[in-house]
């Protein structure tokens, strides 16, 4: 996940698209279990990417796990990931 985070700092959205992936095909492995392990969804941030890279088809499969859990959240949120520039959290 670093990796694709430090690829998209540095504008390399093709680079980071792919260790985002990669990332989240080594997270689907890791058992679930409360609190996470990891508790920074590698989902959220390699939908964002694809957003801001113009990939809109490819964010929506990859984001609608995070949109069902959000469903009932009192937060909303302008971005799936809090950590593109510019998204802000904001309470129901």
């Amino acid at each position: 996940m670093l990796d694709g985070e430090i690829a998209y700092r540095k504008g390399d959205m093709p680079r980071a698209i792919a260790a985002l992936t990669d990332a989240l095909q080594i997270e689907k492995q890791v058992a679930y279990m409360e609190p996470p392990e990891w508790p920074l969804p590698v989902r959220h941030a390699l939908g964002a990417v694809l957003l801001e890279a113009g990939r809109v088809a490819e964010a929506a499969q990859v984001d609608e796990r995070f949109r069902k859990a959000w469903a009932q959240a009192d937060v909303t949120i302008g971005a799936s990931c809090l950590c593109v520039a510019g998204a802000k959290a904001a309470k129901n």
